[in-house]
């Protein structure tokens, strides 16, 4: 997987990132997820993307980082 760094547009349109630990639990939930394998897998593809992935996440947000705790792909 290229990419390293993962974040989460909020509900107003601001984009926050993930501290370190929550980078390394979204690559776990991603790899987890059949339908988010299916929709990075079409965007390395074809380079347009074809839908977005819509994950729960919680954790603590603090300044413009989320100390992230758990994430759970739907």
């Amino acid at each position: 997987m290229c990419t390293k760094t993962f974040g989460l547009m909020m509900a107003d349109g601001k984009f926050v990132k993930f501290d370190e630990g929550g980078n390394t639990k979204a690559v776990d939930a991603l790899r987890k997820s059949t339908k988010a394998i299916k929709i990075v897998f079409n965007y390395w593809r074809t380079g347009k993307t074809a839908g977005a992935i819509k994950a729960r996440v919680t954790g603590t947000l603090t300044s413009d980082i989320l100390n992230v705790e758990s994430v759970k792909t739907d």
